[in-house]
């Protein structure tokens, strides 16, 4: 993670692909989830989750919010234990039940979450990295409430159930919620993400 860090701060020709923040946000919950085997969220939401490994894959093949047989295989073949990032620039990609790192180059940006996870009890957690203002979310609820539309009408099998989060750390943001259009959906915001990310805030300049 320390190393993804460090490439995305020094590297400014693809900047779709492993942002400051989504590298931050991810070198955060793998460390904090390594030591306590869990990760606790605001609104009181706590979720076991012990990451061993660190590994790049991609839920969705294309970029659009589907929810068919490869997607579901994709979220099915996810291990425990493991924080998956999604690049989404030309470095290689993977599916999650592809061992072959040098496959899928070029790949499209992924259409929801950067960062994601089965927790302890199977649960789905998907984490989606943004600098856009809770105000300015229109889309970005959209793309949530369609992918849990979707999920409830063919939740892949084995998989307990689904949380997205999306993470802001922009100051003078409005406190974390629950998405009152969609319980699945948490806004981790300001304040609150900042202080998740601990010492790493600092790559917030990187935005100006």
């Amino acid at each position: 993670c320390c190393w993804l860090f460090r490439t995305a701060l020094s590297t400014k020709t693809d900047l779709i692909s492993g942002t400051p923040l989504e590298r931050a946000i991810l070198w955060s919950l793998a460390s904090s989830s390594s030591i306590l085997k869990c990760l606790d969220f605001p609104c009181n939401i706590r979720v076991r989750f012990h990451c061993k490994e660190v590994r790049k894959a991609r839920i969705f093949p294309g970029d659009s919010i589907v929810l068919d047989d490869e997607v579901s295989n994709n979220i099915q073949n996810l291990k425990k234990n493991t924080l998956y990032y999604c690049d989404e620039g030309q470095e290689s990609i993977q599916p999650a039940n592809n061992t072959n790192d040098s496959d899928l180059r070029g790949q499209t940006s992924h259409p929801l979450g950067d960062i994601f996870f089965r927790t302890e009890e199977g649960e789905l957690v998907v984490i989606d990295a943004t600098s856009t203002p809770y105000s300015k979310m229109k889309k970005k609820r959209a793309d949530a409430k369609k992918f849990a539309d979707l999920w409830r009408t063919f939740p892949p099998e084995a998989v307990t159930g689904l949380m997205m989060i999306f993470f802001n750390p922009l100051e003078n943001e409005k406190p974390s919620k629950v998405s009152e259009e969609c319980n699945q959906l948490l806004y981790v915001l300001g304040d609150d993400a900042r202080e998740m990310l601990g010492g790493l805030v600092q790559c917030m300049a990187w935005y100006g």
